[in-house]
């Protein structure tokens, strides 16, 4: 099972194209360390700076109701972040990888070593995407929120 960079948005907008697959994405993000490094470096918020969970999801990954119960209390009400501040980040990154390659050791295992194996046009491909989806919030006037899933 992968997991995926989800959106949400605050209200429906027709024909809008939310959830595509975006894999690598959830990799970047779910580093909330390194994403920071990065986004430091190029002078930009971090793309996990927009994320917020629904504490209904908790529900999802927790069997104990009473430990579900207790984890819900805890948590942050739903955050909604405006589109207009997020795109920049986006671009940023677009940027960023078309200049340096995001490579991931992962392919075939050989002689004990991963494979190195070029995932940029995949990882463009998803940031294109994410930015479609937040401009099509923002010309709508939605809010959205990030958030990892499976």
């Amino acid at each position: 099972m992968s997991t995926t960079l989800y959106i949400a948005l605050d209200r429906k907008i027709d024909g809008a194209q939310l959830n595509n697959n975006r894999v690598f994405l959830a990799k970047l993000v779910g580093d909330p360390d390194s994403m920071g490094i990065l986004c430091g470096k190029l002078g930009i918020k971090s793309l996990c700076d927009f994320q917020s969970y629904d504490p209904q999801m908790l529900a999802d990954f927790m069997d104990d109701p009473k430990e579900l119960e207790t984890a819900i209390a805890k948590a942050l009400p739903i955050q909604w972040f405006n589109p207009s501040e997020a795109l920049p980040v986006v671009k940023a990154l677009q940027l960023h990888f078309e200049q340096t390659r995001f490579i991931q050791e992962r392919g075939r295992k050989e002689a004990g070593k991963w494979e190195a194996v070029d995932r940029t046009d995949d990882l463009m491909r998803e940031l294109r995407d994410l930015e479609a989806a937040l401009s099509h919030a923002e010309n709508a006037g939605a809010k959205f929120r990030l958030y990892v899933g499976f």
